[in-house]
């Protein structure tokens, strides 16, 4: 299965690994379906590592949240959470899955506050700009690659 984003420097066609990553695909592919990423801001652009985005109005700005996942029930208008108690999840971390290849697509993800070896992710997702970027591997969460735009 495949994703069309389309960005302000070019379309990027990211397939997705729904076998190998199914809860990170529904929540990706249903933020999409509403439109949560529409204009959301690319950020902490690291050349030869990765790019980010995902939080709808940007990490830095006055009210953001961070973004949430499609559990959190995001509010069409404000983009914000009604569920504030869902709005990350436990993403599949893949062991045999790595950051060897630009164009990786993961899920950023945060350490539970309750628990160290848990993480959980919420909107923002990542792609790498570089290959080999091992410092990815167990704490970003794979679920796709791009195989088109990165001309």
């Amino acid at each position: 299965m495949s994703v069309l984003l389309e960005t302000s420097v070019g379309d990027i066609t990211v397939d997705l690994f729904v076998n190998d990553a199914p809860k990170c695909c529904e929540n990706f592919l249903k933020l999409c379906k509403t439109k949560y990423y529409n204009f959301s801001p690319v950020f902490d652009v690291q050349p030869n590592f990765s790019f980010q985005s995902g939080d709808p109005i940007g990490p830095d700005s006055k009210g953001s949240d961070g973004g949430s996942s499609i559990w959190g029930l995001p509010s069409g208008t404000s983009k914000q959470a009604t569920r504030p108690d869902r709005m990350v999840f436990k993403p599949e971390i893949s062991r045999k899955r790595k950051h060897g290849e630009r164009g990786t697509v993961s899920m950023a993800t945060t350490v539970s506050k309750l628990n160290p070896d848990e993480r959980f992710a919420g909107s923002q997702f990542l792609i790498t700009l570089g290959d080999n970027i091992e410092d990815l591997d167990g704490k970003a969460a794979i679920f796709g690659e791009v195989v088109e735009g990165f001309d």
